[in-house]
């Protein structure tokens, strides 16, 4: 299960949002749709996996690759927004 970071401060690593970025558009890692026309739902352990292996940050509690990803999918969700971040930025 995916631990969600209520705010994450610390800048995102180039390569691991690479790494987000080619693991979440990979078909593999997406669920298919049952029955056909609904919407699909992705794998976040494969994602997760993926960008683990993709990424040269290892260790976890030196690099925050978790707070990283996590941060990476909330705004993939839609969860953190741009409009947000702003406001977050600003206060």
């Amino acid at each position: 299960m995916i631990r969600f970071i209520p705010e994450f401060k610390g800048p995102i690593d180039p390569q691991v949002a690479r790494a987000f970025n080619k693991a979440v558009t990979n078909l593999d890692n997406i669920y298919p749709a049952i029955p056909a026309g609904e919407s699909t739902d992705i794998n976040w352990n494969f994602v997760q996996a993926d960008c683990y292996m993709d990424s040269p940050v290892w260790v976890d509690d030196e690099t925050g690759f978790l707070d990283q990803f996590n941060y990476l999918v909330r705004c993939y969700i839609g969860e953190i927004t741009l409009a947000s971040r702003i406001i977050q930025e600003a206060a």
